[in-house]
C-alpha cells in the first residue's frame, strides 16, 4: 500500500530486507489454498532472484495487515 510505502522502505534500508507486496486473490471468491499457493509462489520467485532487487546477502521480510498479515505469518 501506499499508505505504508515510507516506512516500509525506511525498515528496508535500515535492515538490508526486501519487503514486497503481494497481490493475491481474495477469498470468498478463491480456495484458501490458491491463496496460499499465489503468496508461496512470489516469496519462491522472490528468494531465487534476490541480486535482481537487491543484493544476494539481503534478508526476505514478511509482513501484511489484516488478513495479509495472517497469511504471512
Amino acid at each position: 500500500r501506499q499508505t505504508h510505502h515510507h516506512a516500509v522502505a525506511s525498515l528496508a534500508n535500515a535492515s538490508n530486507t526486501i519487503f514486497i507486496s503481494i497481490e493475491y486473490r481474495l477469498a470468498p471468491e478463491n480456495d484458501p489454498n490458491v491463496i496460499y499457493s499465489d503468496v508461496r509462489s512470489v516469496i519462491e520467485w522472490t528468494c531465487q532472484n534476490k541480486s535482481i532487487l537487491s543484493s544476494e546477502n539481503a534478508k526476505l521480510g514478511l509482513i501484511g495487515d489484516s488478513g495479509g498479515g495472517h497469511i504471512t505469518a
